[in-house]
């Protein structure tokens, strides 16, 4: 809504900006107590006497130049309203080209114009010259020869040339024209060159419709040119403003019958009568004012009609009145010339009359302007805000000017573009006008208003939980941050000892250790959060933690066990330290968990190369690692000393064993009656590897047996079939 209310009010300005209602605008004194005098310099402009104001300048910066014909200086008013002199020291004189303006005398200064690079020109009437004050301040002559005489000729160096300096201006391209007191306009090309461009020399009135270089004319006093290089000309003593197209070089009246009076308001401006118009300029949006002299008025020509009304001026009788009225309504005293600021207000040289205290004065012409108020931070803040509002102008500083700033409608503050309050309150409505500070205290500007929104203010809160109350010497734990008025994106920070930057978010997972503070810090964004940060610490109750520990020992309380035989059953149990009330155990056989084996022993048959360990996981308060992997057992065949087996058909005893896959049989059987016994060979699943045959003597065996290298190393089961029955024998192949 603020933006399209500021959209609306720059809109507006421009609007007014190029359209503006003179009708509507008011006039005011900016310099000149009305004495004809020189004094002032160093203090308040409006208290400074004046002589005959002849022209005025502004620069973009709105220091406001006036030239002073009778006291020979050149006087500037800074936008606060103080003035000084920039050049002349109230002598006539001709010196101070190459130095400071300050240093330098002037004769009879009659027009003052800006070139398009900023510097300031000066017609020196009496010396016969057109001076240059650049943007250092220094001045230099940069048209005629400083010798009085007839014109003496075109297409010379501007600087050998005769002129006589009246009014002066510049076109868009830096070109400089002077309407000469030879009856001539000249023009100054970039280059330094001056030729002619109106009149042939004679005193009189003719050639309207023809070539202007063959016009005659009296008095051209004011020249200046539009955006399209067509020359418009103040013949004064002819009351006539003259333009000479751009285009044709043809000169026709533009304004005024060449008949002396005051007549033609609404009407054409060809038709209406002019009296000693003494200035001609270019209003900023293209028209053509007139500086009316002798009917002490300024009126303007609508550029798109050619209609002539006054903007300035009620009577024809000169005098001094009307500040802080309708410009129409003022009365002036034979004005000289208008300038215009970068804003649009319009300034102007109200010359005066001679032994009276009427004119003597710069005057302004300005609309009511609009104050743009802007609060900083803003209109919408937060309970117990300091809040300081600018008054800006949109129009261009305004001199000679005071503040009153308005609270809910009853004055708070004054004499100055601020207001600060450190008590606003929800609804309160801030406005500011201007005023002129020396001629009645009339109103120069309004503002716009400003209704204060004030929120209430909020506290960020901040609590801090864990996953458990008190935790273990380097176990990993997790906090939580809870926010309170946190705003849709806040910050939170979390610290070590307050300096060690641990992570952000919400959450924080690390290893306490015993003595660890821990603070988090959230930053709120939420509206009117005060303060908008909060931090909460935390010491951490950190219990000394201790490992989980499990070894595993046997009867014989060895890691390496040596088997009396094949198929001993042997128990390992485990050696337990801070394991808790609840311990779980994974017992693991050659690397391969062992189901159901989940307490903290067992007993298995060995029958081989074998490795155990178990892994335990403590229910410890404090295990840190709760979890630990015991020492290995290894199982470790050792020598079978396998007996003869005795039974009712005899016995038997196999050698070597272990064996390599190659050993002897021997023994006896008192039921074999020559029979050959049948021998088979099997793993301990019973898988054939081998059989044979093998002759019995007397009962007696006694053979050698080799499978080969058919039989991986391992245990084996040798079966010996006879009359009497089965014998079984176990043996080992080591390789």
């Amino acid at each position: 809504m603020k933006k399209h209310l500021i959209k609306s009010l720059l809109l507006a300005f421009v609007a007014c900006m190029h359209g503006t209602v003179f009708s509507q605008q008011i006039i005011r004194t900016i310099a000149g107590n009305g004495v004809q005098a020189y004094s002032g310099d160093g203090g308040p402009a409006i208290l400074a006497e004046i002589g005959n104001v002849y022209s005025v300048a502004v620069n973009d910066s709105g220091y406001v130049f006036s030239c002073d014909n009778y006291f020979n200086n050149i006087r500037k008013i800074t936008p606060n309203g103080s003035i000084s002199t920039l050049a002349g020291d109230g002598y006539p004189g001709f010196y101070g080209d190459g130095g400071p303006a300050t240093a330098s005398r002037v004769s009879s200064p009659f027009s003052l114009a800006y070139d398009p690079y900023g510097n300031l020109h000066i017609a020196d009437a009496a010396n016969y010259v057109i001076r240059k004050v650049d943007r250092s301040e220094i001045i230099t002559t940069v048209a005629g020869n400083h010798t009085t005489g007839y014109f003496n000729g075109n297409g010379i160096a501007a600087l050998a040339s005769k002129i006589g300096a009246s009014g002066i201006a510049f076109d868009r391209y830096g070109n400089l024209y002077i309407a000469d007191g030879n009856t001539r306009v000249r023009k100054v090309d970039v280059s330094g060159i001056i030729t002619t461009v109106a009149g042939n020399g004679t005193v009189g009135f003719g050639g309207n419709g023809g070539q202007a270089t063959s016009a005659s004319f009296d008095g051209p006093v004011g020249v200046c040119v539009d955006t399209a290089g067509n020359i418009y000309i103040a013949d004064k003593n002819n009351n006539q403003v003259r333009k000479v197209s751009a285009a044709t070089g043809i000169i026709t009246a533009y304004a005024g019958t060449s008949t002396s009076g005051f007549s033609g308001d609404g009407g054409q401006a060809t038709a209406a009568k002019v009296n000693g118009p003494n200035a001609v300029r270019i209003d900023p949006q293209g028209n053509l004012i007139v500086v009316d002299q002798n009917n002490n008025r300024i009126r303007k020509v609508t550029k798109s009609t050619g209609i002539i009304t006054t903007i300035v001026g009620s009577t024809s009788a000169g005098g001094f009145a009307g500040d802080g009225g309708p410009a129409t309504a003022a009365i002036t005293a034979f004005p000289a010339d208008v300038a215009w600021d970068r804003f649009g207000n319009m300034f102007i040289a109200d010359k005066g009359q001679a032994s009276s205290n009427n004119g003597h004065r710069v005057r302004e012409v300005f609309n009511i302007d609009t104050l743009h108020l802007t609060p900083s931070p803003s209109d919408t803040i937060c309970g117990f805000a300091h809040v300081t509002y600018t008054a800006h102008e949109m129009k261009g500083k305004h001199y000679l000017s005071f503040y009153k700033w308005k609270l809910n409608g009853n004055v708070v503050a004054g004499n100055s573009p601020y207001y600060y309050s450190d008590s606003v309150r929800n609804g309160d409505v801030i406005t500011c006008s201007m005023y002129d500070s020396s001629a009645g205290g009339f109103t120069i500007a309004v503002s716009d208003t400003i209704r204060m929104t004030v929120r209430p203010v909020v506290i960020p809160g901040l609590t801090i939980t864990a996953t458990e109350d008190t935790f273990c010497d380097g176990r990993p734990i997790t906090l939580t941050a809870h926010g309170v008025n946190v705003g849709t994106s806040p910050v939170y920070k979390w610290f070590l000892f307050g300096s060690t930057l641990l992570g952000t978010g919400t959450t924080l997972t690390y290893s306490p250790h015993i003595g660890d503070i821990i603070t988090c810090r959230l930053i709120s964004n939420a509206v009117c959060a005060y303060p908008d940060s909060v931090s909460v610490a935390k010491t951490m109750i950190v219990n000394t933690s201790h490992p989980a520990v499990i070894s595993l020992m046997t009867a014989l309380t060895d890691t390496t066990i040596n088997l009396h035989y094949w198929g001993e059953h042997i128990n390992l149990f485990s050696q337990l330290t801070f394991e808790g009330s609840h311990p779980t155990f994974q017992w693991y056989k050659n690397g391969v968990a062992m189901h159901g084996d989940t307490t903290r022993s067992i007993g298995d048959w060995m029958y081989g190369n074998d490795t155990f360990y178990c892994v335990m996981r403590s229910s410890a308060r404090c295990a840190v690692p709760d979890v630990d992997t015991s020492n290995k057992v290894i199982i470790s065949p050792g020598r079978l000393a396998v007996n003869s087996l005795q039974n009712t058909g005899g016995s038997f005893t196999l050698l070597p064993n272990p064996n390599n896959g190659s050993f002897s049989l021997k023994g006896i059987t008192n039921a074999l009656n020559g029979n050959d016994a049948a021998i088979s060979i099997t793993d301990m699943l019973g898988k054939v590897y081998f059989q044979t045959q093998i002759p019995t003597h007397n009962g007696k065996v006694d053979a050698t047996i080799n499978p080969g290298n058919i039989l991986p190393d391992g245990m084996y089961l040798l079966h010996i079939v006879h009359e009497q029955g089965v014998e079984t024998l176990h043996f080992v192949v080591e390789r």
